[in-house]
């Protein structure tokens, strides 16, 4: 995130045994809770499967991931000249509001 990017990552990990169903729930249920965040143009979510390649799923070896409890976010934020805060930042608070999601 140090670099601005307009795109984050949200990486999710039920316990195991958890279905696809109870993932794509927790994920719908995070970006429900992101939504009114200002920077936030849009969301991909990814229910037992890995997000599309990118370059930091491709070091964190995200693009491996494919149990039915693991999930991906990947938000969308408006050009970086079109914000007050860098995506790390933003990266940050997000982190606090999803805090205690199960």
């Amino acid at each position: 995130p140090f670099d601005n990017k307009t795109e984050l990552q949200v990486v999710v990990d039920l316990p195991k045994g958890s279905s696809v169903e109870d993932t794509n729930r927790l994920l719908q249920a995070a970006v429900d809770r992101l939504a009114g965040v200002p920077e936030i143009v849009s969301f991909q979510t990814y229910a037992g499967t890995a997000a599309p390649f990118n370059f930091n799923g491709l070091v964190r070896h995200y693009y491996l991931r494919s149990g039915p409890e693991q999930g991906d976010v990947t938000v969308n934020l408006v050009p970086k000249g079109e914000r007050g805060r860098a995506s790390h930042a933003i990266a940050l608070d997000l982190r606090e509001r999803l805090k205690g999601m199960t």
